[in-house]
């Protein structure tokens, strides 16, 4: 009895999309309908490969004179007949091949945990984003309307600033929407939309919060660093959910990335507001001042020798203009 051998379809990440059972050969792989295995890849010929095995058991894989051809990788070889061992992999087009027996271990399953549950009760729900969108637009109203003294002055400049924000919403969106088309080949602009008002309430809920704590707060370097932790929070769970959405990568990968994006950013914050409680310097410091003397394009200068090289050239510009004018 011949070993059952199965053909695994994977993606560029090395993800499995699809497990074919080989009970049979030869087996033919391509994108026409008369193929063993159907592949959804338009860089894959209607007719790309046929997998054979040898009177000696040996299973070859064969180029049917595709466009794109046969490789083999992880070298990349382009190669019109290859034998195929359980760890070889192929690429046709953008997809990746390969064997595997029935004694082939598998991973266990991943928890869910509270993600998926997450996503499909939030960020997919239509009355969260109709609840959300909604509230975004009476926050909007409401802070245009406490920022006027009549009627007709509040509707001025609600109608005046309207487009300019629907455009910035839209770019903004269109850029995740794009991501999702390129990974995930799915728009989801509403889940897009319902992060994003999310993310607008959640930042002005800081703000307000940071109002109250100056009220009580001493310190303005501890109100600063409320305000950093605040601007950290919203900023990475933000950039999580949007990459979450629009890519198929691990959570804790997106968790990481969205934490060093916003640590970077808040650690930027922090430093200005560290550096700006220094004592006042006499000394004009230019963004080139730490490189060498000679690659200075502007050395520093006291603020004294500044104002008195601009008096003289100021002097120096009205004698002309005297001169001129005679």
């Amino acid at each position: 009895m011949e070993e059952v051998i199965y053909l695994e379809v994977l993606d560029r990440f090395d993800r499995v999309k699809e497990r074919v059972r080989l009970s049979s050969f030869p087996v033919e792989v391509g994108r026409a309908y008369s193929n063993h295995v159907i592949l959804d890849d338009r860089y894959v010929s209607p007719c790309h490969l046929r997998i054979v095995r040898g009177s000696d058991g040996q299973i070859v894989a064969e180029d049917l004179s595709s466009r794109n051809g046969l490789f083999l990788m992880p070298e990349g070889t382009r190669v019109r007949t290859t034998p195929l061992g359980l760890n070889t992999q192929l690429r046709i087009g953008r997809t990746l091949l390969r064997l595997r027996t029935r004694d082939c271990p598998v991973d266990e399953a991943e928890r869910e945990g509270i993600g998926l549950d997450l996503q499909e009760r939030f960020v997919n729900s239509g009355r969260v984003q109709a609840a959300t969108l909604t509230a975004v637009i009476a926050l909007i109203g409401t802070h245009q309307y406490l920022g006027v003294y009549n009627e007709n002055q509040f509707w001025n400049v609600l109608l005046d600033g309207m487009p300019q924000m629907l455009m910035a919403t839209l770019v903004y969106l269109s850029f995740w929407c794009f991501l999702g088309i390129i990974f995930v080949r799915r728009l989801r602009f509403r889940a897009h939309l319902t992060i994003f008002c999310t993310l607008f309430l959640l930042s002005h809920l800081s703000s307000w919060l940071e109002a109250l704590l100056s009220f009580n707060c001493v310190s303005d370097l501890w109100l600063k660093g409320v305000d950093i932790v605040s601007i950290l929070f919203v900023f990475s769970l933000g950039l999580f959910a949007h990459l979450w959405t629009s890519t198929q990568a691990r959570p804790a990968h997106l968790w990481l990335l969205a934490i060093l994006i916003a640590g970077g950013m808040s650690a930027k914050e922090g430093l200005e507001a560290i550096q700006s409680r220094w004592d006042f310097s006499q000394t004009l410091r230019f963004s080139d001042a730490l490189l060498p003397p000679v690659c200075r394009v502007a050395p520093g200068v006291s603020v004294q020798d500044f104002f008195r090289d601009a008096r003289t050239l100021k002097d120096r510009v009205d004698q002309d203009r005297a001169s001129a004018s005679r």
